[in-house]
């Protein structure tokens, strides 16, 4: 034989891959400096998500630490029962473990601190989280909590823990979460991923690849994000409309969408500039998510509870919380954006920060920067309607106040309740409308544990409801009519037909209005009906009282009392007015044509663990808390049959604004019957109506034939000079054939209509024929040249 050729290529192939293994052993260290620098940021955080852990904190949970050897658990209370207490041990490991991590903290590098959190860890790998383990419980302890904290730990501790040990741990998490875009039930069952929770499997398996040196595991981390940048149109996820879905049926941005959004941020951070970049071409859509499904739901810093699912009866993430939580994403966002972008939201930040209600909250380092850059210019709020059709919500907003509305569907669920969550929620997604203003949340300080959540404001409500709901259970309404037409963000026309019966249980019915002019909302009903022997109500408002700003009532000029325990019924009432106390001018109703009232001011108890104790034991709680509140109601008797009400809503208008409203009002209903609902304001020359089914004959207004349609819609018309502009929707979003509609008055010409629209005749009516299928309940718009005459429905 020959002496053997050296194979140059070979050689050269090899000593290339020996050079970019060496390169990425230096990137995967880079990657897991990263991660340290994020984690140890800051006074206070323990993970980046908004979850603040003082040290003093960590400190008592060290001094209560169980380290005998026959332990059952690391902390008395956490006897692992539930998955719950199991993530709940790993949290507080991680507090520790920061302590003992973090530059400047007492604990810092304290010996016996370390030796008790890494014997906490090896008993929870021998018991419970280790590569042979069974799951119990709640699958996302396993899957996403539990693991999700023990990577950070991995990564604050990586030297400490040795690589032997560290190398058990992550067959742990490799055991659990294989693959970050799905799910294995307790049957064997894969299910895919989706939303908040698969980006919080992609940062659990990327930062398992981190520790493990595993290029293969931060790819899949990386490529599992691709799914969730786009956007959907059933199911879980985001949608063009901004709506977020979690749980297949619940509006869900102040939790699960806050999550997905900071995992984003947090993954962008960790991976730009290294091999595994995200070069999806939709991450642009992230960008998008902050000024489309979150800027709409934070208002002076707070984040609305409409879209915050079960999780508004957790006691230690209000409003203001989570607020504070969408705000440090954005600003975290910010800092992987791309120069004009990072500018924009960077302003959103600041605009969020210089607006905060309430106490001051100290701030991060980040955020601090960001508030104290004159180069920033706040951004202001946005104004005007904003409908959500996919996630069955719609807002007002005007100068100091928002008007959120809350609704539910054959497509979206009344509430969510689950993990010992919500247990009361039964009426928060049937019609409830908040009115935020200037100064403190209405549902702040504790309103969730002390409300009664069957008198909430703007429900039609029989006060049903009882026993432990159904865990994560759609909650349907039987009717798919519930949205609306929205023209120029200005003036809208909302509507839902509703029954209870597939929630509390109930037999009441009926069909709700909303018409969103400029600043001011009419709120009509009609076909209110129930069987059954109870007494009805539709809540005008029922707000929490505080003792700076006791919200005096007037009645039609009268004052009433301030007493608690007062409750007074007012017959043919015109116009009432809740005072603001300092802090705004409070807001006013009017009747038109009187409403019989109820009027009362009462002191509630209650506890939060009565509407949420949760899986994790918590003695506060437990602590009874006492809250006064105020409310307005119209009655409609017991068991009403074909019962009805009409009242506006006149955000920020003094007692004197409101009384001159009532006697000469720009808003008149037309139209309040089984057929449609419609009405009209002179102010903005808008006409709205809610057709809940095909009309049988033509609408009739102001003496002549004004709408004809062959299938249930939503309208909004709107004159500006000789311009008519008109917008069009189907509520139910089922409709697949053509809608033709036939309004009575003529028009000169098409000025611009959308593709959907096809004009058959301008005169001497105007005929449309309109597709609306594949619209996901979004607004056509058409725009026509017409005579300069007084609208004949509205007088102006």
């Amino acid at each position: 034989m020959g002496r053997p050729i050296f194979d140059w290529t070979r050689a050269a192939a090899g000593a290339l891959a020996l050079v970019a293994t060496l390169a990425r052993a230096d990137e995967y260290d880079e990657l897991r400096q990263r991660w340290l620098s994020r984690l140890t940021a800051g006074p206070t955080t323990v993970r980046p998500d908004g979850e603040a852990r003082p040290i003093d904190a960590a400190q008592r949970s060290w001094r209560s630490m169980e380290r005998t050897v026959a332990r059952q658990a690391l902390w008395p209370e956490l006897v692992p029962t539930t998955s719950g207490r199991m993530t709940e041990s790993y949290r507080r490991l991680r507090a520790l473990a920061l302590a003992y991590s973090r530059p400047g903290s007492p604990l810092y590098r304290n010996a016996e601190l370390l030796r008790d959190v890494i014997a906490g860890l090896d008993w929870l790998y021998q018991h419970h989280y280790n590569p042979s383990g069974r799951d119990f419980g709640n699958w996302w302890d396993w899957q996403i909590g539990s693991p999700l904290i023990l990577a950070d730990i991995g990564v604050l501790l990586h030297a400490e823990l040795g690589e032997e040990r560290l190398a058990r741990y992550l067959a742990a998490i490799d055991h659990f979460v294989p693959d970050p875009t799905h799910k294995q039930l307790a049957d064997g069952r894969l299910i895919e991923e989706t939303g908040a929770n698969r980006l919080d499997k992609a940062m659990v398996v990327a930062l398992r690849g981190v520790l493990g040196k595993r290029a293969d595991k931060i790819a899949a981390g990386r490529d599992a994000v691709s799914q969730v940048l786009q956007y959907v149109d059933r199911d879980d996820g985001f949608y063009r409309d901004g709506s977020f879905i979690q749980h297949h049926a619940v509006p869900y941005a102040g939790g699960y969408g806050v999550v997905a959004l900071n995992d984003m941020a947090q993954l962008m951070y960790l991976l730009n500039g290294t091999s595994w970049a995200i070069r999806d071409p939709q991450l642009a859509n992230v960008y998008d998510w902050v000024e489309n499904s979150f800027r709409p739901f934070v208002f002076n810093g707070i984040m609305l509870d409409a879209v915050s699912g079960r999780k508004i009866t957790r006691r230690t993430e209000d409003e203001r919380a989570t607020g504070r939580g969408v705000v440090g994403a954005v600003a975290r966002l910010a800092e992987v954006a791309p120069p004009a972008k990072a500018q924009e939201l960077r302003a959103i930040v600041k605009g969020w920060l210089l607006r905060e209600a309430g106490p001051a909250q100290p701030l991060s380092p980040s955020l601090q920067a960001i508030a104290s850059d004159d180069s920033i210019r706040p951004a202001d709020e946005p104004q005007g309607v904003r409908l959500f059709a996919s996630q069955d919500r719609a807002q007002l907003r005007g100068p100091g106040f928002v008007w959120q509305l809350s609704l539910f569907s054959d497509r979206i669920s009344a509430f969510s309740s689950g993990n010992g969550e919500n247990l009361r929620g039964w009426w928060v997604g049937m019609g409830t409308a908040q009115l935020y203003q200037a100064g403190p949340s209405p549902q702040g300080d504790s309103y969730w544990a002390t409300v009664d959540m069957k008198r909430l404001p703007g429900t039609t409500t029989d006060h049903s409801g009882q026993g432990v709901p159904k865990p994560f259970t759609m909650q349907p309404n039987t009717s798919a009519w519930v949205g609306g037409a929205v023209l120029g963000g200005q003036v809208a026309a909302l509507g839902m037909e509703f029954s209870t019966a597939q929630v509390t249980g109930s037999r009441l019915q009926g069909r709700k209005s909303w018409f969103l002019f400029g600043d001011k909302v009419l709120a009509l009903g009609s076909g209110i009906a129930t069987p059954d022997k109870a007494a009805v109500e539709t809540i005008v408002d029922n707000r929490m009282l505080d003792a700076a700003h006791p919200r005096l009532l007037q009645v039609d000029g009268k004052t009433q009392p301030d007493t608690i325990g007062w409750t007074r019924n007012l017959d043919a009432a015109r116009w009432a007015h809740r005072g603001g106390g300092g802090f705004d001018a409070g807001v006013g109703y009017v009747f038109p044509g009187g409403a019989k009232l109820t009027a009362w001011r009462e002191q509630r108890q209650g506890r939060w663990s009565d509407v949420g104790p949760g899986l994790a034991p918590d003695p506060a709680n437990d602590e009874l808390l006492t809250r006064q509140f105020a409310g307005l109601s119209i009655d409609h008797g017991d068991a009403p049959q074909q019962a009805s009400y009409a009242y506006a809503i006149l955000p920020g208008r003094s007692a004197a604004q409101t009384e001159a409203f009532a006697k000469k009002p720009s808003v008149a209903v037309l139209l309040n019957t089984a057929e449609a609902a419609v009405a009209c304001d002179a102010e903005t020359h808008a006409t709205g109506a809610n057709v809940w089914a095909p009309l049988k004959a033509p609408l009739r207004i102001a003496g002549h034939d004004w709408l004809r349609a062959d299938s249930a819609l939503a309208l909004v018309l709107r004159r500006q000079g000789d311009v008519l502009e008109l917008a069009l929707a189907d509520p139910t979003q089922r409709i697949t054939q053509a809608v033709h509609i036939e309004l009575g008055e003529a028009v000169l010409e098409t000025l611009a209509a959308d593709p959907r629209i096809t004009v058959e005749q301008t005169q001497p009516t105007l005929r449309l024929a309109v597709r609306f299928d594949g619209l996901a309940g979004a607004s056509v718009v058409a725009r026509f040249k017409a005579s300069r005459l007084p609208d004949p429905a509205c007088g102006g």
